[in-house]
């Protein structure tokens, strides 16, 4: 193999080695954001359970 041929193979590795690096960013961040989405809807979901249990809980002492 010629040192032409193995430096166009150096930099096309380099080349890809860039692109996975940039993707992987990317999907890192995405998955950071679906994340913190996640959360932030957990807490939502917990909070309206909370309030429909003290609601539940106040309209059974009414009616009793």
């Amino acid at each position: 193999m010629s040192l032409d041929a193995q430096k166009g193979g150096s930099e096309e590795i380099e080349k890809r080695v860039r692109e996975l690096s940039e993707l992987l960013y990317l999907k890192q961040t995405q998955l950071e954001k679906a994340a913190g989405e996640k959360a932030a809807l957990e807490m939502r979901v917990h909070q309206q359970q909370s309030k429909l249990q003290d609601s539940m809980k106040v309209r059974f002492r009414v009616e009793m």
